[in-house]
């Protein structure tokens, strides 16, 4: 154990300043493993303009990190430094830092270049939060993270008040399916629910995929705020809770994704299961439901969006929704939200909702399939052709646009002056409103 640079670090202010350690090799069969330090307690640490290249930990080692392996109520400042170690654990491996416990962190232009591999929690800047103010700034994953569960780009899960700003991932990201394979993401695994946490202006560009909750940004960030952020790689699940944003839950605000997405059930462009509100986003990429299941009572929920959602509002599709099923008893697809049990307040699809299964049972409309009896369409638009109807199951007819164009002259009257976004007078995204960050 405390195996480092510095081995365990106790009551003391310390600071460490361009420092490199290149080719480090640490074969550790047990935790608390850093290749700066292994363990830190107590007061204040200051780690600034270091770089750490080699091989740290070993597979039945925990808490392992490239700076510090494991921190317990301290005051940390970590500023512009890199890791180019692989880095190798069973539980919380992370890039910089593999486990935080409590006290305060800043953390800001930094970087992780190399692989990590774990089992639990396996983050490319942090592996495992428990209770710590923490601020993540500006910092980015390039390495490819494999790992379970709890796994992402930047933190694998996350407990406390946690804010991650300005931080991409561009390394790809998979949980093992035979192991787990669950809580994946290019920016956060999973909110591990003792907190607040709050993801703004970051993206996703890598391969995220997984078993369940699988999301370009988040797996499962439960009441995470994610703001001003978007994906542009394709995510993957063999299961349930698959987003381009969110796999599961999270308020979603100015968002988007261009990466094509494929799961079983509760597949979505933006969320694949979004209890919570969804409002201001857009969705690019072909979203596919793939569920093969005997069970003549076995149900599928896909959209443009979501597959299923609360609330939705000031949304639009562009992406393909197709139901591959082959088995399955019952099919809720719609070109924004499969199934809807709340409100929904001017979107628009312009896309076809399609489906492989004839002797289903089907829900299928090119706004929503499914929908609370409450729910007005009357400011939801679809492009003609489309799909028969624009509701599904729903009594009210949806307002149908017989031309790209009038669609969108009746978007950029509707969305583009809206605060947040506006017109796409360059032809960024073929004339139709973006999202103004």
């Amino acid at each position: 154990m405390d195996q480092g640079f510095i081995g365990r670090c106790v009551g003391t202010s310390t600071s460490i300043q361009n420092l490199t350690l290149a080719n480090v090799n640490i074969n550790a069969t047990s935790g608390y493993v850093g290749a700066i330090i292994g363990e830190h307690y107590g007061t204040k640490l200051v780690v600034k303009n270091c770089k750490v290249s080699g091989n740290i930990g070993g597979d039945n080692s925990d808490n392992v990190g490239a700076i510090v392996g494991y921190i317990y109520n301290a005051e940390i400042e970590i500023s512009n430094c890199i890791n180019e170690a692989t880095i190798k654990g069973r539980n919380y491996p992370g890039g910089l830092i593999g486990y935080l416990n409590n006290g305060t962190a800043k953390i800001q232009d930094c970087a992780n270049t190399a692989n990590i591999n774990g089992a639990y929690d396996v983050g490319g800047i942090v592996g495992f939060t428990s209770n710590p103010t923490l601020e993540i700034t500006n910092c980015y994953n390039t390495g490819k993270i494999n790992g379970s569960a709890y796994i992402a780009g930047i933190i694998g899960r996350a407990g406390g008040t946690i804010t991650i700003s300005g931080c991409y991932n561009s390394g790809d990201v998979s949980g093992d399916v035979n192991s787990g394979g669950n809580l994946i993401g290019g920016i956060m695994g999973t909110n591990a629910g003792s907190g607040q946490v709050k993801i703004q202006n970051c993206y996703n560009t890598a391969v995220i995929k997984g078993k369940n909750c699988v999301g370009g940004i988040s797996g499962n960030p439960r009441e995470t705020n994610i703001l001003k952020s978007y994906n542009i790689g394709n995510v993957m699940g063999t299961d349930n809770g698959i987003g381009g944003i969110s796999g599961f839950d999270g308020n979603i605000s100015f968002c988007y994704n261009k990466g094509n997405i494929t799961g079983t059930y509760y597949v979505g462009g933006i969320s694949g299961y979004g209890s919570n509100n969804i409002e201001n986003v857009y969705n690019l990429g072909d979203i596919t439901s793939n569920y093969e299941n005997p069970s003549k009572y076995s149900s599928v929920y896909v959209g443009g969006i979501a597959g299923s959602v609360t609330n939705i509002k000031n949304a639009y599709n562009l992406g393909t929704v197709t139901n591959e099923s082959s088995s399955v008893g019952y099919i809720k697809a719609g070109g924004i939200v499969g199934e809807l049990s709340g409100t929904i307040d001017n979107t628009y699809n312009l896309k076809k909702v399609t489906y492989k299964n004839e002797e289903a049972t089907k829900c299928i409309g090119a706004i929503t399939g499914y929908k609370s009896d409450t729910a007005d369409l009357s400011t939801s638009y679809y492009l003609k052709g489309a799909y028969s109807t624009g509701t599904g199951t729903g009594t009210d007819t949806s307002q149908v646009k017989d031309t790209e164009a009038d669609m969108k002259e009746v978007m950029n009257a509707n969305l583009a002056t809206l605060e947040g976004w506006k017109e796409d007078e360059q032809n960024i995204n073929n004339g139709y409103p973006l999202l103004d960050f």
